[in-house]
């Protein structure tokens, strides 16, 4: 990738990653060439943006998933509906 390009980058579990990889959705890290974990999606189009904004909500539900909301800190609680 050449500086100014256009992506979002990434880290996944390994599992999660090699599932994505295969399905084209990601690529490596520009960093970690050739290490399954840390990747980068390239941004190019509407399609790309719709499928990074996916990739960052299956990021965001894994963590939930695993360790819940900060009390509080639900889209529906008080704090949020001011």
């Amino acid at each position: 990738m050449r500086s100014g390009d256009r992506s979002a980058h990434f880290g996944f579990p390994q599992q999660v990653w090699k599932e994505l990889f295969a399905q084209g959705r990601i690529d490596y890290h520009p960093v970690f060439p050739g290490k399954p974990g840390f990747a980068a999606r390239r941004i190019e189009g509407e399609k790309d943006i719709t499928d990074v904004i996916a990739l960052m909500r299956l990021n965001y539900d894994r963590v939930v998933a695993r360790h819940g909301l900060p009390d509080g800190e639900g889209p529906m609680s008080d704090a949020h509906r001011r």
